[in-house]
């Protein structure tokens, strides 16, 4: 607490900026964690209801893959344009990370030179009578608010670089559950529909050959 009140109102700026932080990181962490449970689950057994985004984008492949006039690469650009928009929930709050790791540094050099200044006017203010003491602790208080705003910002950007290296890698996990599960459903719609041609024109051929026989 003493260092805290030693560096000055930067240093309870960069505090505010931790616990945010850390609030952050504990909530995405959270999240993902939940994420890749369902996607456990959903490898298990992809009829389970509980499987969040992974079920929600099988049954959106179901529904739209029922509407005929729908291509492949149609059917593959909705889908995966549903798959981002349930994506970004988990996308959200990595770029308020990433700032507050960027800011953190700035913030401590921004209060190491309010610091400097101080220190440099105690000094202009002691006039002959300088004592290199004044100087000196003058200058490692405002470096205190260099330092934790290093120590801020490393752990938050270690942890934003994680979590956004999951979330990528769960995108791609969506994006490849997109590719195969269309081709599937596509080709199930052609069988679907091949096999109705088929049986139509048996019967077509069939009603032909009854009206042969009664002329």
């Amino acid at each position: 607490m003493e260092l805290l009140i030693k560096g000055g109102p930067v240093m309870f700026v960069l505090l505010a900026v931790s616990i945010f932080g850390v609030a952050i990181i504990l909530w995405k962490t959270v999240a993902v964690l939940k994420v890749r449970a369902q996607h456990r689950r959903f490898l298990e057994d992809p009829s389970a209801s509980d499987c969040g985004i992974w079920r929600d984008v099988l049954d959106a492949l179901q529904v739209k893959g029922a509407a005929p006039c729908l291509s492949l690469d149609e059917l593959q650009v909705h889908v995966s344009r549903f798959a981002s928009k349930k994506l970004r929930s988990l996308e959200k709050g990595l770029r308020e990370l990433s700032m507050l790791a960027h800011m953190s540094p700035f913030l401590g050099l921004l209060g190491t030179v309010i610091g400097m200044i101080n220190a440099f006017r105690q000094l202009e203010g002691a006039g002959m009578r300088v004592n290199p003491a004044i100087l000196a602790g003058g200058v490692w208080e405002a470096l205190l608010t260099t330092a934790f705003g290093i120590s801020i910002a490393l752990p938050l950007l270690l942890a934003f670089h994680l979590l956004d290296g999951v979330v990528d890698t769960i995108r791609d996990n969506l994006e490849g559950l997109v590719e195969v599960e269309s081709r599937r459903v596509w080709r199930d719609r052609a069988d679907e529909s091949l096999s109705s041609n088929t049986h139509v024109a048996a019967v077509q051929a069939s009603a032909a050959e009854a009206r042969r026989y009664e002329n």
